[in-house]
């Protein structure tokens, strides 16, 4: 999912120059931060973004102890 760039900004994670009008795609906890910090405008779709889930799966042919 794409983002549009408000404001040119260096990406802390990758270190590259990011100019404005250009798009971005990155995840959930970034896209939040980087449209708090107003660097971004968000897509309508990004609200369909759920955080990653940290629960594991569990096998159906696990073993019960």
């Amino acid at each position: 999912m794409e983002h549009q760039v408000l404001k040119p900004f260096v990406c802390k994670v990758s270190g590259e120059f990011i100019l404005s009008g250009t798009f971005v795609c990155d995840d959930f906890e970034r896209v939040n931060e980087l449209h708090e910090l107003g660097f971004i405008c968000k897509n309508d779709e990004s609200e369909k973004l759920k955080k990653p889930s940290t629960t594991r799966k569990v096998n159906k042919n696990a073993r019960k102890d």
